[in-house]
């Protein structure tokens, strides 16, 4: 059934979504207060960023200058995806920024999972049986928890171009098929 128009289904993946991102975002923020974040993945993202803002370096940072003297993150790695983040990290810029990105983009990866799921099996309570275990899986709580990195952006942008592909919605397809390899 609907309400407004709106499946009841997905107005109640919106609201795990919404539950998991809150709880994420302040279990890794409170990890982060605690010291138990690092340098190498946290501070490097931290301190592109703020460089590439506030000092004119294009993500410089200087965790790995003695293999990578230019000091850029893309002489380690090509990562566009940052350019999108950028934005709001002017808004706020501070680790906490990432962290709560971080469990965004995670958590939305459920709802192309319970759209796909849904139009493959035509039931709401599996679909939304699919999009949970999706959020309650270990695997994806842990890359959450553990500081911030570009790649948790990888079940969202595939979950979607998967989704599109069975659509044969192939602009969307080539869209989220770019930005899963930014």
């Amino acid at each position: 059934t609907k309400v407004g128009g709106i499946d009841r289904g997905f107005l109640l993946l919106i609201f795990y979504i919404m539950i998991y991102c809150l709880f994420f975002s302040y279990l890794t923020i409170n990890r982060h207060y605690a010291f138990k974040t690092c340098t190498w993945d946290l501070g490097i993202f931290t301190q592109s960023l703020w460089t590439t803002l506030y000092a004119g370096k294009f993500l410089y940072h200087t965790c790995e200058l003695f293999i990578n003297p230019s000091g850029s993150f893309f002489g380690v790695h090509f990562s566009p995806i940052l350019f999108f983040i950028l934005p709001f990290y002017l808004v706020y810029d501070a680790p906490e920024t990432l962290l709560v990105i971080q469990s965004v983009a995670i958590a939305s990866a459920a709802v192309p999972i319970y759209k796909l799921a849904k139009e493959q099996l035509n039931s709401r309570l599996t679909s939304l049986t699919f999009a949970l275990t999706y959020l309650m899986y270990p695997a994806i709580q842990w890359v959450n928890w553990y500081d911030f990195h570009v790649q948790a952006f990888l079940p969202l942008f595939f979950s979607f171009t998967i989704y599109y592909a069975t659509k044969k919605n192939w602009r969307r397809y080539f869209v989220f098929l770019i930005l899963s390899l930014m």
